[in-house]
């Protein structure tokens, strides 16, 4: 993978974030850092440190656009390569979830035609290798706010929902 570009945001509602990419394609993004280093330390174990240079990119103008309130939807390609097909599945319907909507772990199983498997539609969402990107933070359990595997946990999930204006149905004590 020659030519990754590491784009690091350092101020951002889920702390320092960072995103791999290469042009449109998306390769990862990692949120809730302390540091700028703790982050490019994490992505370096990830990727060919040798492969990975530290620039602006695309992705991370866009991711940036979002943090400040003047990006809806992001016009990325996020690349699953190496995920397992149903996995695949899960992200791409959940890439469909606009912003400021949610929708709940058996609402995603059974717009994929498999109302039993909300479970199984919450571990494939910890396997988003994007998150933010794949808005895996507008997924939510159906009397809680529910899981979120990426860096910051369930505090990040809070935010980003913050963010972009979305109210549950169920006090904040519940979630």
């Amino acid at each position: 993978m020659p030519g990754l570009v590491l784009d690091i945001i350092e101020k951002t509602p889920v702390g320092v974030t960072g995103v791999v990419s290469s042009g449109p394609r998306v390769f990862a993004v990692e949120i809730g850092a302390r540091s700028r280093r703790a982050l490019s330390n994490r992505l370096a174990l990830r990727f060919a440190p040798q492969c990975l240079f530290e620039g602006k990119s695309r992705a991370g103008r866009e991711l940036a656009e979002y943090f400040a309130g003047k990006r809806r939807a992001f016009d990325l390609e996020c690349v699953l390569e190496g995920l397992p097909g149903f996995c695949v599945r899960v992200l791409l319907e959940c890439a469909k979830i606009p912003f400021g909507r949610t929708l709940t772990y058996g609402d995603v199983a059974r717009a994929l035609r498999n109302p039993q498997a909300s479970r199984a539609v919450g571990q494939a969402l910890a396997r988003n290798p994007a998150p933010i990107v794949i808005p895996c933070h507008r997924v939510v359990g159906a009397g809680s706010i529910g899981g979120f595997s990426a860096a910051g946990g369930l505090a990040a999930k809070r935010a980003l929902l913050d963010l972009e204006g979305v109210r549950l149905p169920w006090p904040a004590s519940l979630s």
